[in-house]
């Protein structure tokens, strides 16, 4: 997901927490326990940040397989690599 200040209210941004929260989805926390880890960010500047599930899909996935996961979505929503 990438944030941008100019179109991302507090009350957007609280509300989409709340709702990923219920989905099972959560912000990653940096080494420092800042609230969120920047995956990459967007040709104009936004930052996408990482988000995992306390609940996962599948409990043993390879690290190759997560690694091109990882790199299909960050092509996906257009985000250079951190």
């Amino acid at each position: 997901m990438a944030l941008g200040l100019e179109v991302l209210t507090e009350a957007d941004y609280t509300a989409m927490l709340e709702r990923l929260d219920v989905l099972g989805w959560h912000l990653l926390a940096d080494d420092d326990g800042l609230p969120w880890v920047c995956m990459g960010s967007a040709p104009d500047g936004r930052m996408g940040v990482g988000l995992h599930c306390l609940d996962p899909i599948a409990s043993h996935t390879d690290l190759e397989v997560l690694l091109e996961a990882e790199g299909t979505l960050l092509t996906e929503a257009g985000l250079r690599a951190a």
